[in-house]
């Protein structure tokens, strides 16, 4: 997975964590 793909998922992902 590249830096970018994750951030990206890292934001998406972020809105279920909080």
């Amino acid at each position: 997975m590249t830096p970018m793909e994750d951030k990206k998922l890292l934001g998406s992902s972020n809105r279920f964590q909080t």
